[in-house]
């Protein structure tokens, strides 16, 4: 029996020419519409399509073989219709070896096929994690004893005087035992971005760029970027806020901390209004906050509720107001200009230590003829693209060899991977497809603002006649009963929302609606407590929830 799609799949599954981004919730049926718009792409009589020329993307080898296994059945049950039986027959042949792989084994298999272009040898091997880090510790503490020692070979390019401030600024009081680590960490940090650490050495260029001009702090780099993140943060709680006043007004005792409620939504406020006029007007809203007592409650006035706005109340000061008054924004605006230069500089020594580092270990690398998985997607995109982004003759042919382009996951890219994708892609042969709230990689490098920023600058396509690529939603979830579903849409709606813009939630589009209705006795929703000793053993089990998980539908 044929499958009926909803007007959003069945768009998904249609559109031919432009790139699109699907933006899916869970339980949407994703992979049923990928892999119907890969089969109808198969069957279409106008000009069938040809497994070999896709290249299909994903996360993890399981999910490539689910994926390849589903392709499987749905090429059979094809022929069994009568579709085209001779194409279809062929295509179930050349499946086994289509190019259906995690990113990783798709850069893997370009930089094999390329490794002298990169100077490596085709016999190259990947580091395992244990081994990579090992050799990563090896390699920092060796120059971190030559920072010391004032030894430099030509390749790290700082004063010991200059490492001695950097060592002070990072580890204080605390003692330099863990430098290296936290170098490591900076360092991995980079590893998803094109230029890698260069863009620390950028970054300090920029900033002693700023101090020579005088510039304001909000005018400076590292100023917007903290006036934003008040901004993000504020709006979170702006929101968190709302909705704790309004449960005090429900609440008979909890009701008497209204009027000081109302002074806290005042007074953030004011600091939001004040924060598109600058650093200074933002650190003199923030330290003008009234933070006046909240009422003493007796008896039975001292309800659960109330204790619950109280709890919420004094987070709102000790994690949002404190850290920004006496972190964030602790100095003037003229202490600012006067540490801005030797924020550049240390900015400027971590750039030289990480560059030397990066430096060391490729040689250290390229001597015991290995591999990590980050230099492998970075050769990939060298291979791929120029400097200035533009495609090398290399991708020309590569993207040549594939009619379209299929990315699963797309929230879980970095911005290497995106620009591989983009670069092998030709116009209109790319389909991503990827939920932000199902972002799960960032300790990874993950960048699911890459997802955000695609949807925000991408036209819906119902509205994108014209254009060559389009965004598109999938909100239906056909997994779970309505009654779960409005739970989640209740919980997750704040939860989004106190994160500020960063997440990209839209509630009107990402909100989950049913995509199956109810037979028999309605779900309910059972909040699961776990309870632990200090030993970890679970002492209380959670409650079962009346909702079965659906017999498996294909919409998954």
């Amino acid at each position: 029996m044929a499958r009926e799609w909803t007007k959003e799949q069945q768009a998904a599954i249609d559109e031919r020419d432009k790139t699109l981004l699907v933006s899916a919730a869970a339980g949407s049926g994703k992979t049923a519409t990928l892999t119907e718009r890969i089969i109808r792409t198969l069957t279409d009589p106008a000009g069938r399509g040809d497994i070999s020329r896709m290249l299909v993307v994903t996360f993890t080898r399981s999910a490539a073989a689910e994926l390849r296994n589903r392709l499987s059945r749905a090429l059979r049950d094809a022929m069994a219709e009568g579709k085209g039986v001779r194409h279809l027959s062929r295509q179930l042949m050349l499946l086994p070896g289509a190019r259906i792989s995690t990113i990783d084994s798709f850069a893997a298999e370009l930089v094999r096929k390329n490794a002298v272009r990169l100077g490596l040898s085709p016999a190259f091997r990947t580091a395992d994690p244990p081994e990579a880090l090992l050799l990563r510790h090896s390699v920092m503490n060796r120059l971190i004893e030559d920072c010391y020692e004032g030894y430099d070979d030509g390749d790290i390019g700082i004063s010991g005087d200059e490492f001695s401030v950097l060592v002070d600024c990072l580890t204080g009081a605390r003692g330099d035992r863990k430098l290296g680590d936290l170098l490591l960490s900076l360092y991995q940090s980079t590893q998803g971005f094109v230029g890698r650490e260069q863009q620390i050495l950028s970054m300090a260029k920029e900033l002693r760029e700023d101090a020579e001009k005088n510039l304001p702090p909000e005018k400076t780099q590292w100023g917007a970027y903290l006036l934003a993140a008040l901004q993000s943060e504020g709006e979170g709680w702006q929101a968190r806020l709302r909705r704790t006043a309004a449960r005090a007004a429900a609440d008979e005792g909890a009701v008497a901390y209204l009027p000081v409620l109302d002074e806290d939504r005042e007074d953030l406020a004011a600091l939001l209004a004040a924060i598109p006029r600058g650093y200074a007007a933002a650190r003199e809203a923030l330290g003008a906050f009234r933070k006046s007592r909240l009422p003493a409650l007796r008896g039975e006035k001292k309800t659960p509720v109330a204790e619950e706005v109280a709890t919420e109340r004094t987070q709102f000061f000790e994690k949002f107001r404190r850290p920004w008054l006496e972190h964030d924004l602790a100095y003037t605006a003229g202490e600012w200009h006067d540490l801005l230069p030797a924020l550049a500089g240390v900015v400027g020594t971590v750039g030289a230590v990480l560059s030397a580092f990066s430096r060391r270990l490729t040689a250290e690398k390229r001597r015991r003829n290995l591999c990590e998985f980050d230099d492998i997607t970075h050769g990939a995109l060298c291979l791929l693209a120029n400097k200035d982004g533009t495609p090398t003759p290399l991708a020309a042919e590569v993207g040549a060899a594939f009619d379209y382009i299929y990315v699963d996951e797309y929230q879980d890219v970095n911005e290497v991977q995106h620009r591989i994708f983009a670069a092998i892609a030709r116009a209109g042969g790319r389909f991503m497809v990827g939920d932000v709230k199902q972002s799960i990689y960032s300790f990874r490098g993950a960048q699911p603002e890459i997802f955000v920023n695609l949807r925000r600058s991408l036209p819906p396509l119902s509205a994108a006649e014209g254009e060559s690529a389009a965004t598109l939603s999938l909100s239906r979830n056909f997994r779970s009963a309505p009654p779960i579903l409005d739970f989640v849409n209740l919980v997750y709606g704040g939860l989004m929302q106190a994160v500020g813009e960063g997440i990209g939630y839209q509630p009107e589009e990402d909100a989950l609606v049913a995509g199956r209705t109810e037979t028999g006795t309605p779900s309910r929703v059972t909040v699961a407590v776990f309870e632990k000793e200090k030993d970890g053993a679970v002492v209380k089990a959670p409650e079962e929830t009346d909702e079965k998980e659906p017999e498996e539908d294909g919409w998954g």
